[in-house]
């Protein structure tokens, strides 16, 4: 074998990797964007839910007390359920977050 046919096999082992991978990245980049959207909507879902909570707490609370204290109630649940999942947050990622298998 001469030099430059070497060389050429090299090359084409080289492209058809290159067209194996991309094939490959193709379809586990479709499986992500799926589960990225899917988290999107859950995530959409859930803070609607939360937010009729809300409402729904506010409104009965406002029957025994005020609505500005009914408001200050419900806000301050809100805010300590937010301090919390973001110290907990906070937490994970300070020891690594989750598995990323």
């Amino acid at each position: 074998m001469d030099a430059l046919e070497i060389i050429s096999k090299a090359v084409l082992s080289f492209c058809d990797l290159a067209e194996a991978e991309g094939r490959t990245l193709r379809a586990k980049s479709v499986v992500v964007i799926e589960g990225a959207l899917m988290m999107l909507l859950g995530v959409s879902l859930l803070f609607l839910a939360v937010l009729a909570a809300g409402v729904a707490l506010f409104m009965w609370l406002r029957f025994y007390i005020c609505a500005p204290a009914a408001a200050a109630i419900v806000a301050a649940l809100f805010a300590v359920a937010g301090v919390a999942l973001l110290c907990k947050g906070r937490s994970v990622s300070k020891n690594g977050g989750g598995s990323a298998e």
